[in-house]
């Protein structure tokens, strides 16, 4: 993209959501309306939760927002201050508990304020986070409503996209049935009899996405430009800051392949250390360090080595993420391990 700034979220969202955002509107205007009453919002990780949160405390003067950063040990200290405001804009709320043995007292404690304050409170959750901190603690009996942020559709960003780009791309529909089986970076280990020897073969998997755009090349309505956002939406789950993110990684301005948006590889074989390690970083969303070292304990360093080197995690500021291609990969893994729901 040289030359261009890279895509951001920020620069999709908007578009992505403008029915959601009118719907939360309403929801927020109800809760200024009736003290005490509290809205959650819900979303994956990079999904647009944040975003559309801060949206929406802009339209209200009267409001306080407020973002957590890390885990929260003193309800009383760290939301005292917005005793008294009719709204309270709460972000990244999953940092009122740790997701461990032990770690849900903040939680509990927040239950008591929701409960005793007039001060209506719109918070922001990571949905991994919430379903398991809603079955352990029962935080969702102290919402008046839960929306969930639902995946866009191929048209709105399509729409959002030239919105950013205007007509200056070119949109080439290149995908192969060979392209369509191909994925060199999943190997498998396979042990040789008799010996103490293993091998890595490549692992070929039909890529259903690329298959598809085959497919569709054969269909005269099917655009070169609608096939590559159908494409790009199906990777991307729905997820604005992943879909953002391969958008950067497929671009060579002015012209994006569909070969070069290519399914980010199967995450299997970690132990369960990287596992307990990963399923706390994918709750979190972006934590630091040393929180990570508070809550995992001694193994978190080489835990933290070993994501690093198999390209799972990356360091942003400071602190420690899911890289944003493989957040989706990641989410599929841990559900099938059955970390989180």
């Amino acid at each position: 993209m040289e030359g261009l700034p890279p895509l951001q979220p920020g620069d999709i969202v908007p578009h992505l959501y403008r029915e959601v955002h009118a719907r939360l509107k309403n929801h927020v205007d109800a809760a200024a309306e009736r003290p005490g009453t509290h809205l959650a919002v819900i979303g994956h990780t990079s999904s647009g939760r944040d975003l559309l949160v801060s949206s929406l405390s802009k339209d209200y003067p009267d409001a306080a927002m407020h973002t957590l950063t890390s885990p929260v040990t003193d309800v009383a200290s760290e939301l005292g201050a917005f005793e008294g405001v009719p709204l309270l804009f709460l972000r990244n709320a999953h940092f009122l508990a740790t997701p461990r043995i032990g770690g849900f007292d903040t939680l509990e404690s927040f239950q008591a304020y929701l409960a005793g304050t007039k001060t209506s409170v719109i918070s922001g959750w990571n949905t991994s986070a919430w379903h398991y901190y809603a079955a352990v603690t029962g935080i969702d009996a102290y919402q008046h409503r839960v929306v969930e942020i639902p995946p866009f559709s191929a048209g709105r960003l399509k729409a959002a996209i030239h919105d950013r780009y205007g007509k200056t791309i070119r949109y080439v529909n290149d995908a192969s049935l060979r392209s369509a089986f191909i994925n060199p970076a999943i190997t498998h280990k396979l042990a040789i009899p008799f010996t103490r020897r293993a091998i890595a073969i490549p692992w070929l998997i039909l890529d259903l996405n690329i298959l598809a755009s085959v497919v569709k090349r054969q269909d005269t309505n099917a655009t070169p430009e609608n096939a590559i956002f159908l494409h790009l939406t199906r990777i991307a789950g729905g997820n604005s800051g992943v879909a953002a993110a391969l958008w950067n990684a497929s671009l060579q301005y002015p012209e994006i392949r569909i070969s070069g948006i290519r399914d980010p590889p199967v995450i299997e074989g970690l132990s369960v250390d990287e596992r307990h390690a990963l399923a706390i970083i994918l709750m979190l969303e972006s934590v630091a360090p040393e929180d990570l070292f508070g809550i995992l304990g001694n193994e978190a360093r080489q835990v933290l080595y070993l994501l690093r080197s198999r390209g799972i995690i990356e360091d942003v500021e400071g602190r420690v993420r899911i890289r944003l291609i493989l957040v989706n990969s990641v989410l599929t893994y841990l559900l099938r391990m059955r970390m989180v729901t």
